[in-house]
């Protein structure tokens, strides 16, 4: 009777939670951004948000974005485009970290860091064409709306901003003064830049959802967990059936939004901590149990899979 139960329970919380994230999905589309997008692991959507930002100013709040716009754009052999949204996002970069004095100069030394990616070595194998780059680059900042720029209004917020727009163009002064030295060490440079960055593999978000979306499906997943925590065997044998349980914290892997692991709290006869691996399949949540450990999170090694360590059992 009591399987029969745990079976029905089950399978009610299944479709609760698909009805449920299909409602969360369609009520906000509206809310998954372009730069939502950007950060898809689904190269299709990644590549449209990257052609919406570049043929519109959506991407101006978020120079940092630019780079990832900057990366797709080269992947797709879109090379000059790469180069200039680069070289947009490093200026309009500037703003947003304030412009600060120790780094008004260091456009010319950004280009020997950058050389070694394969964006930059591309435009250093042609300079001329570069330097035609960064000419547009300087026009597009001069003529597109900057929500950054209220804040050097001020005689010295515009003094830093002038200061800025020389070392740019001290860059291309370098760039015009070394042509034939900086093209000859970049095409020696190509294949080993390349295979440098063979490996790279660009951070994405492997679900597609707004961040209002995902504290929806966090919110819905904790109450799952811990109704699959209340059926795992191992969980009754380490603190007896008739426990209480409760989702302690979560772990959220690089720039996604979902978490990939669920600590539960389990109290019974003792006290334990249930630790619950979730992957997704269609929206759909598929629990795993990692282990069962005794050790609290403030007991356990920092940086060490608490799976482990010793104090667990695993399943």
């Amino acid at each position: 009777m009591r399987q029969r139960e745990s079976l029905m329970r089950t399978l009610l919380c299944s479709s609760f939670s698909l009805a449920l994230l299909a409602s969360v999905s369609t009520s906000a589309d509206e809310e998954i951004t372009v730069l939502d997008r950007l950060k898809s692991c689904d190269l299709k959507v990644a590549s449209a948000a990257a052609e919406q930002i570049v043929t519109s100013a959506v991407a101006v709040d978020q120079p940092s974005e630019l780079h990832s716009v900057a990366d797709i754009l080269f992947a797709q052999g879109r090379k000059d485009e790469a180069v200039f949204w680069f070289w947009v996002a490093q200026l309009r970069g500037r703003y947003q970290s304030g412009i600060p004095r120790s780094d008004l100069f260091g456009f010319p030394a950004l280009l020997n860091r950058a050389s070694q990616q394969p964006i930059n070595n591309y435009a250093l194998q042609d300079t001329r064409k570069f330097d035609l780059i960064l000419t547009r680059v300087l026009e597009w900042d001069r003529n597109t709306p900057n929500p950054f720029r209220e804040k050097y209004s001020t005689a010295d917020g515009l003094t830093r901003v002038e200061a800025m727009y020389r070392s740019f163009e001290d860059l291309r002064t370098r760039v015009a003064a070394e042509r034939e030295q900086l093209e000859h060490q970049a095409r020696a440079a190509e294949q080993q830049v390349l295979q440098a960055h063979a490996s790279y593999k660009r951070a994405c978000r492997k679900e597609l959802v707004s961040p209002a979306q995902a504290r929806a499906m966090i919110n819905l997943e904790r109450g799952l967990v811990v109704d699959f925590v209340r059926n795992q065997a191992d969980v009754m044998r380490a603190v007896g059936a008739g426990f209480g349980a409760d989702v302690g914290s979560y772990t959220l892997e690089h720039i996604q939004l979902l978490p990939s692991r669920y600590e539960v709290t389990v109290k019974g006869d003792g006290v334990a901590f249930a630790i619950v691996d979730v992957s997704r399949n269609a929206g759909k949540a598929e629990f795993t149990l990692a282990c069962v450990t005794r050790k609290s999170l403030w007991e356990r090694e920092v940086f060490t899979d608490p799976c482990k360590q010793p104090g667990k059992s695993a399943p």
